[in-house]
């Protein structure tokens, strides 16, 4: 059996024939002819001379013939590279020259983000008013369905991601790295056949494309969807009797936001069984607002590398409980610790996160060495020796086995002799019910080593604070060498194209130090 989601579509195509897969509007495609639609992609892609290995990019709003060349591409035995619809000319071309492209499947209102690249490589329209072929007219075409040679280990996918600061990383996972994230979410998920899962999220990032490869997984059903007013999208929970939704921390927030939320929206919902995020912090009252609204609903609160996919999540039953912790290993994961010297760390005392396990991804595109300061060698008790990721983030562990996330190695501030962490003023800021997010950086100073830097935003139509209120009240909350030296007041925050909807810390720091000190 191979390692690969394109082998669970291909075993759920001959036992869930007739069964409906993928639901997009009107669109409603069976796993018999997603599976009949991909394999037809792979042989097009195949017949216009791109190779096994070759980078094939997708450049598409989401649709169901996103998810179709998605994965047509893999049955190519190409190496499928997601781009955001939602990401500039030049970022998307960076990405092009980057990952080298020899092929893309786009669609025409995004034809222009190529630029002159559009020259130098096989191009697939999704839908054109000419003569040129385009997507649907390959699904009609009958070509010849050849079987992907591929095995576990084959690259499948590069995903690039923002990240806090530089240009976007390409992540290279393989087959058995998406069939793995598949196999172990919809394991402590629980989720079953008979489950309907609402895609709101990006298509273009590990989170949308596992949610995706684990409804294969078990045989379920996916509704994609998008929605601007939280209003919008109970009503397609509701009239799509969807039983689970994954959503962006920041997304969920603000969904359940008293300000954007009423209880009528949710009081006839009776199918939900489970809500995931990852990607974030979630307040401890939206915690409590979900378990009080949904008390059917299980919370699935998760944290995840960019190197490794998943790590740990917080198993609902202490959601309630434990809601600022990160959790616990996921299964057939181990979840390491570590000293400075590699030494496992006792309860309560602050190490790296170190992953061990599955979903461990292949490294890098095109960066051997950014791979190897974080894919490094590690050796057991017995001598063995192999490979785990050293995260970069500083935890600790409770007398319960719970993790909790300090923050970044990288993004600690040292000011006053003080070694300080951006997210725990953050989340004491946040803690003030008016204040909907808050980012916190450090920035050179001649005498304290850095000076600490606030910028948040209030709440829409909460009575607006003033930095010394915000002072006055974090004096009460923290070490004084912990209070901001600065504090700025933004009416929102620009979030990362690159990232489906998580905060740009970089973009906020760079405005911020322009208001702070012109030029």
């Amino acid at each position: 059996m191979i390692s690969s989601p394109l082998n669970d579509l291909c075993q759920r195509a001959n036992t869930d024939t007739d069964k409906i897969m993928l639901v997009d509007g009107m669109q409603r495609i069976t796993y018999h002819d997603a599976y009949h639609h991909v394999l037809a992609i792979g042989s097009f892609i195949r017949s216009i001379g791109v190779n096994k290995g070759d980078r094939v990019g997708v450049l598409m709003g989401k649709s169901y013939l996103q998810v179709l060349s998605q994965m047509g591409i893999m049955a190519a035995e190409a190496v499928m590279v997601p781009i955001s619809d939602l990401l500039k000319a030049d970022q998307v071309q960076y990405i092009l020259e980057d990952c080298d492209i020899r092929m893309m499947i786009v669609d025409e209102n995004k034809m222009n983000s190529l630029g002159s690249y559009a020259s130098k490589i096989k191009i697939l329209k999704t839908e054109v008013n000419d003569s040129d072929l385009d997507l649907r007219q390959v699904l009609d075409m009958g070509l010849i369905e050849k079987k992907p040679n591929v095995i576990g280990q084959d690259n499948a996918a590069i995903i690039y991601t923002s990240g806090s600061t530089g240009m976007p990383k390409g992540i290279v996972l393989s087959h058995r790295n998406l069939w793995d994230g598949a196999r172990i979410v919809s394991d402590y998920l629980g989720l079953q056949s008979n489950d309907r899962l609402a895609q709101v999220l990006s298509l273009n990032f590990d989170y949308g494309l596992n949610q995706v490869f684990s409804t294969i997984h078990v045989g379920a059903q996916i509704h994609l969807t998008t929605f601007h007013f939280p209003k919008d999208l109970f009503i397609f929970i509701e009239t799509h009797k969807i039983t689970t939704m994954a959503l962006m921390p920041v997304f969920l927030n603000r969904l359940f936001d008293e300000h954007f939320f009423e209880v009528s929206f949710v009081s006839s919902i009776s199918t939900l069984r489970r809500i995931t995020t990852s990607g974030g912090r979630i307040s401890k009252e939206i915690v409590r607002t979900i378990g009080e609204l949904f008390p059917k609903t299980d919370l699935y609160l998760m944290y995840g590398l960019t190197e490794a996919f998943r790590s740990t999540y917080l198993p609902p039953n202490v959601a309630q409980k434990k809601f600022n912790s990160i959790g616990m290993s996921i299964p057939d994961v181990q979840i390491m610790v570590l000293d400075k010297d590699g030494k496992e760390c006792d309860d309560g005392v602050q190490g790296e996160l170190v992953h061990r396990g599955g979903v461990i991804s292949k490294g890098y595109w095109n960066s051997l060495e950014k791979t190897k300061g974080r894919f490094k060698s590690w050796v057991d008790a017995s001598g063995n020796v192999e490979t785990v990721v050293y995260s970069g983030d500083i935890v600790h562990r409770d007398a319960d086995g719970y993790l909790y996330f300090i923050g970044r190695y990288d993004n600690m501030i040292k000011t006053s002799g003080h070694r300080v962490s951006p997210e725990e003023i953050e989340r004491a800021v946040e803690s003030l019910k008016v204040i909907e997010h808050a980012i916190v950086f450090g920035h050179e100073h001649r005498l304290l080593g850095e000076e600490i830097i606030l910028v948040c935003i209030n709440k829409k139509d909460c009575k607006l604070l003033s930095s010394i209120e915000v002072k006055q009240f974090l004096q009460k909350k923290l070490a004084s060498y912990m209070i901001p030296h600065h504090i700025l007041f933004h009416n929102a925050f620009e979030v990362t194209a690159g990232n489906q909807g998580k905060v740009d810390r970089t973009a906020i720091k760079e405005l911020a130090l322009m208001e702070l000190f012109p030029v």
